[in-house]
């Protein structure tokens, strides 16, 4: 009987010391939420500071102007294809860096052909044309 009421006791014990850490657990995280909610003003008036350093200093990026004789990113990927899958097929396998180069001599060749050059503008140029009367139908493009 006595061992059952010390058992119990314990017990009771081990209940109320958990309790306790819970609620000084609780109490420290509400006075950490506490803390963080009130900015010092010292804290406060170095934010809005940089946020007007920031404002003021931000310069807008120039635009790339595309030049003509330079193919786009796009076409050299095409052709970088293009090379890879031809190396997969044929018998005498090359250098990852010798396929690479070639694709960049080979996309700057077939862009500097003007017939190709346009083919593949108006090709772009009326891929986007159908975008857009898909998209905006109706509208006119300027």
């Amino acid at each position: 009987m006595e061992v059952q009421k010390a058992a119990s006791a314990a017990e009771e014990e081990k209940k109320r010391v958990a309790e306790l850490k819970k609620l000084a657990a609780k109490e420290k995280r509400l006075a950490k939420k506490q803390q963080q909610q009130v900015p010092t003003p010292a804290e406060s008036l170095d934010e809005e500071i940089d946020d007007a350093v920031k404002e003021l200093v931000h310069v807008p990026k120039k635009q790339k102007v595309a030049d003509d004789n330079e193919p786009p990113a796009w076409f050299k990927q095409y052709v970088a294809g293009v090379k890879k899958e031809e190396d997969k097929i044929s018998t005498e396998k090359k250098p990852k860096k010798q396929i690479q180069k070639e694709a960049v001599e080979v996309a700057q060749k077939n862009w500097n052909d003007e017939f190709t050059r346009h083919r593949v503008r108006n090709e772009v140029d009326g891929h986007m044309s159908r975008m857009y009367q898909m998209m905006f139908a109706g509208r006119k493009m300027k």
